[in-house]
């Protein structure tokens, strides 16, 4: 009988810090993350979000996170989610990423679910309601605010705190469709896996622009639409409408080049199609 031998898929040649400070090295200057509004834009380049991440990875550790802790986000889709992401990461934290669509009852629910250290709110928007919601009920949840959290000490190591790639970086929990939502664990070297196994078959390089309009709590947006991206060293830009309008305008005037989208509806996907 003839027996077929599998080997074991390699492995992405760098891990994600190294690849993000090689990225940085060879353009500085590059955009990394951009938020696109309504009239304005504001981006980050490549050696800002390592420079702003690594600060920020202080900030969470004097805040009392070690390797291990999880820490829930609350956070629009955009640059700043990047930002606190990659900060949260280097200070060895297990990332829950929450839906902010959600009441404060079930966010509540999830935070206490997973053992949460410390929520990252949001600033802008429904966000300070949330936040003050989730503390009439959580009152020893420490919050953060992405606007008045900083430190100027950009000297510390990269990534702050070592990690093992087979233990939890991200606790993700599910929709809760069909019943009660389930928190899924997974680890720095799955991510890096799939990233890998997607940027084979649909390559990025830094000469690509990818437009995000998904939901950064979803593990395909923050795989699609930010570490895999970041990790090839192309530049990501989110933008705060879903209009389909909107969309073709930022095709045509941000030079984007990749694009996800999982359409809602068969109405949307054709009101879309109708733009091009």
């Amino acid at each position: 009988m003839c027996q077929t031998e599998f080997s074991e898929p390699l492995p992405l040649p760098l891990d994600l810090f190294e690849q993000l400070e090689r990225n940085a090295i060879a353009r500085p200057n590059g955009v990394a993350l951009q938020t696109i509004s309504a009239g304005a834009t504001q981006a980050v380049t490549l050696r800002e979000l390592i420079d702003h991440a690594r600060a920020l990875s202080l900030v969470l550790q004097d805040a009392g996170i070690i390797p291990g802790s999880r820490v829930a986000f609350l956070l629009p889709n955009d640059h700043q989610f990047g930002i606190w992401f990659l900060a949260a990461a280097s200070a060895g934290a297990v990332i829950v990423p929450l839906d902010p669509s959600q009441d404060a009852a079930r966010l509540c629910g999830l935070i206490a679910d997973a053992d949460c250290r410390t929520l990252i709110c949001g600033s802008g928007g429904t966000f300070p309601d949330l936040a003050r919601a989730i503390r009439n009920q959580l009152p020893s949840l420490p919050i953060l605010n992405p606007e008045q959290a900083s430190d100027t000490r950009n000297q510390a190591a990269w990534p702050l705190r070592p990690r093992d790639p087979n233990e939890d970086f991200l606790l993700m929990y599910t929709g809760g469709t069909t019943g009660a939502p389930k928190g899924v664990r997974l680890t720095l070297d799955g991510i890096l896996t799939t990233i890998r196994d997607t940027l084979a078959v649909f390559p990025l390089s830094q000469d690509d622009h990818v437009l995000s309009i998904l939901p950064l709590f979803h593990i395909m947006a923050i795989q699609a639409n930010l570490l895999g991206p970041l990790y090839a060293g192309a530049q990501v830009s989110y933008l705060q409408s879903r209009d389909p309008q909107a969309i073709v305008d930022a095709f045509r005037e941000h030079g984007i080049t990749a694009f996800l989208c999982v359409p809602r509806s068969e109405e949307h996907t054709s009101e879309l199609q109708s733009h091009h």
